[in-house]
């Protein structure tokens, strides 16, 4: 049995990874903006929003009182379109998918490193490779993520605490707002592949294949349009 904490999991991806963590004996605590409906002696849960002054401070508290968990799981995101005549949401995406999610590791790497294990997974996206028009703050802010969390995971695997970061195409969850979805994956089998990503240990975690292919062509078309333009 390990102690996780699953930020960003009162639904989606976050909610169905908690779920089979909880079937398989794991000690949960859960943070997110909203009350969870999960009930389990197994499971804690806080409300908090990773865009308020009191999270960092919510995060040393349970430190301090529940001790460092074993594992971490960040599911926290944030996608919103760009309006070009208002643009009032584009920092806060990058706070909620970037600055946030780098908090939670200024946080707690530190501390796991001390101990000398630990294991930390990041929900990024496979739109960090693309170019994005229509949303370029969310495949900006995780193309940061990605690079960061990656370059951090080199930097600690030597101190016994591994570093995911997990990159999803489409997923069936209210993040998933675009028109047009292809290789949408459940939820459920998302779940099984961050516990599947947590086996692994892996730096990189990517899926679906096909999806990746489509992302892939997708960046080298907007390589040839800025190029070009």
């Amino acid at each position: 049995m390990q102690r996780y904490w699953v930020l960003g999991n009162s639904d989606g991806i976050g909610l169905a990874a908690t779920e089979k963590l909880l079937q398989q004996g794991h000690q949960i605590i859960g943070l997110s903006r909203s009350v969870s409906t999960l009930q389990h002696e197994n499971y804690q849960h806080f409300c908090v929003d990773v865009l308020q002054d009191d999270y960092i401070d919510t995060l040393k508290k349970l430190i301090v009182e529940q001790g460092l968990p074993d594992v971490a799981i960040y599911c926290v995101g944030m996608w919103a379109p760009c309006r070009i005549k208002e643009m009032k949401r584009e920092s806060q995406v990058f706070q909620v998918n970037l600055v946030a999610a780098i908090e939670l590791l200024e946080t707690i790497v530190p501390e796991m490193v001390k101990r000398h294990a630990g294991q930390i997974l990041v929900l990024s996206s496979v739109a960090d490779e693309i170019y994005s028009p229509d949303n370029p703050a969310y495949a900006s802010s995780k193309a940061g993520l990605s690079r960061y969390v990656e370059s951090l995971a080199l930097r600690v695997r030597k101190h016994n605490v591994f570093v995911t970061n997990m990159r999803f195409g489409f997923v069936d969850t209210k993040l998933a707002s675009a028109p047009v979805k292809p290789f949408e994956m459940t939820r459920e089998k998302a779940a099984r592949h961050v516990l599947k990503a947590l086996h692994k240990k892996s730096l990189r975690y990517s899926t679906p294949l096909p999806m990746l292919c489509l992302v892939r062509m997708m960046h080298w078309w907007g390589r040839i349009k800025t190029f070009w333009r």
